[in-house]
């Protein structure tokens, strides 16, 4: 089956996709690597609650930190896998075929830039004359 056609963008007429490399592997992986993250970001609070249950208020100000702390990694780590996502969609993309937008006639031709030049030569050489 082809794909449908678009009167507004073409394919490039010889362009060829490139063979998948690590962009791929590294996209199929991220899944993993974000609950992986999720996970390693979750465990500090919950151990330091744990490991501390029993102080009550004394060990407050050391748990919040860990709480800080943890947050801080947590949106560092999301930043990072949506990063490393969105740049491996990028290579994906940009292996693929090329395409051609819709072509833009250009109102200048080089014969009238020559044309300006000569006229605009014309009135400087007038200019001096008188």
């Amino acid at each position: 089956m082809t794909p449908p056609t678009s009167p507004w963008l073409r394919r490039l007429p010889g362009s060829r996709k490139a063979p998948a490399g690590l962009e791929w592997k590294i996209f199929k992986r991220l899944p993993r690597w974000f609950a992986g993250g999720l996970l390693a970001c979750a465990l500090p609070p919950l151990i330091a609650r744990w490991w501390y249950a029993d102080l009550g208020s004394a060990a407050e100000k050391y748990l919040n930190t860990v709480d800080i702390l943890s947050l801080a990694a947590l949106a560092l780590h999301v930043t990072i896998t949506f990063t490393v996502g969105f740049g491996c969609l990028v290579v994906i993309i940009m292996k693929g075929h090329g395409y051609v937008a819709d072509g833009v006639e250009v109102p200048s031709s080089r014969e009238d830039d020559l044309a300006d030049l000569r006229a605009r030569e014309a009135l400087k050489r007038d200019a001096h004359k008188r």
